[in-house]
Formats: C-alpha cells, sequence, structure tokens
C-alpha cells in the first residue's frame, strides 16, 4: 500500500525525498563498527538507535527509509562471525524500519527500502576490496539472492540497490532484487580508475 502511494507520486512527476545514510548515521551516533562488516552487525545491539535514526530522517522529511542492511550479505556477515545470523541480523534491521514507519507523524505516507549492495568482503578496516577474499561469482549471486530474499519476507516495500559501481557483480545483485518481485530502484557510484577515467 505504501509503495502504491510513493508509485503514484513518481508518475505524477512528484519529488521524492530519501533518508540520508544509515550506516553512516549509526556510526556517528556511536554505534560499534565491525572491521570486517562495518554496520552489518550493529543492528543486533543497536535497533532502538536505528529506530529513532529512521524516525528522525520521517521527521526531517524523508518519503523513504531504508534499513540497515547496505553490509549485511552472508559475504559480510561470514568475514565479522555472523555468517550463520543473516535472517536475524536483517530481519532486526528492517523491523527497526518499520516501527519508525508507524511512529511516524499522522498522515505520512512513508516507504521502507530494503538496501541490497554488491559489497564483498574487504580488507580489514579498509573499503579497499581484498581478492584473497572474494568468493566465486556462483557464491556471491546465492548470497545476493538469500539477502533479497529475506528483505521481502521481514517487508520492505521495495529493493534498493546501492552504490552500484562494479560491473561483474551488477548483473547478479539486479537478477537478485528483481527476483523478489518488489519494486527495485537502482543507485549508481562513479568511481575514478588509476587511470583517470570515471
Amino acid at each position: 500500500m505504501n509503495y502504491q502511494h510513493i508509485k503514484k507520486r513518481l508518475d505524477a512527476k512528484d519529488i521524492i525525498v530519501l533518508d540520508g545514510g544509515t550506516g553512516t548515521e549509526l556510526q556517528r551516533r556511536g554505534a560499534q563498527m565491525d572491521t570486517a562488516a562495518w554496520c552489518g552487525p550493529a543492528s543486533l545491539t543497536n535497533s532502538a538507535l536505528l529506530t529513532e535514526i529512521h524516525l528522525d530522517y520521517i521527521k526531517a522529511g524523508a518519503d523513504v527509509i531504508t534499513a540497515n542492511t547496505y553490509a549485511s550479505s552472508r559475504l559480510m556477515l561470514t568475514g565479522a562471525g555472523f555468517g550463520d545470523r543473516v535472517a536475524e541480523i536483517n530481519t532486526i534491521a528492517v523491523e527497526a524500519a518499520l516501527r519508525a514507519r508507524d511512529l511516524a507523524p499522522e498522515g505520512r505516507k512513508v516507504v521502507v527500502a530494503g538496501s541490497l549492495s554488491h559489497m564483498v568482503p574487504v580488507a580489514e578496516g579498509t573499503a579497499v576490496v581484498d581478492p584473497t577474499k572474494t568468493p566465486p561469482l556462483n557464491q556471491i549471486s546465492d548470497a545476493f539472492h538469500e539477502l533479497a530474499q529475506v528483505l521481502k519476507t521481514a517487508g520492505v516495500d521495495h529493493i534498493m540497490l546501492e552504490m552500484m559501481y562494479e560491473p561483474t557483480r551488477v548483473p547478479l545483485v539486479l537478477e537478485a532484487a528483481l527476483a523478489t518481485g518488489l519494486p527495485v530502484w537502482f543507485g549508481l557510484s562513479a568511481r575514478r580508475t588509476t587511470d583517470g577515467r570515471v
């Protein structure tokens, strides 16, 4: 129901306001980040803070809030020791966003997006991909499909593909998102290569 409201507004060429960064705001407000999975595991111990962050974005005018699931695929959580808790962590993250939507001021119709990135393991404490920890493409695809289905089951209104930049992983994550049958939004991220190309 909430998504249909946003869809009508989009069709009418209305401006839709997205929230700010969920993980970065969680970090800014003092939640402990993981060196392997950044903000992913933080949902386990910061559910109330996540709801507060989402609600603050709603009060600031956001029409769409994004669950803290950007760094929460099995690919990321395994390196942090939480690979067996993928469904639990992501469900908690979505529930925090849904609670914020329920607390939204009367008359506000807010959509909850499930963030799905194409992150793969990074060198500890950095944002640089660690090629020694990058699994084969079939395992990457499986992890994306798993997370997309968890997000759907948890109750997101649509899938938000965030920070898409890596050409070999983009088709895999897009396929996983589309397989849910939910609406999919696609966010690009421009990067400059070492030889100066964008």
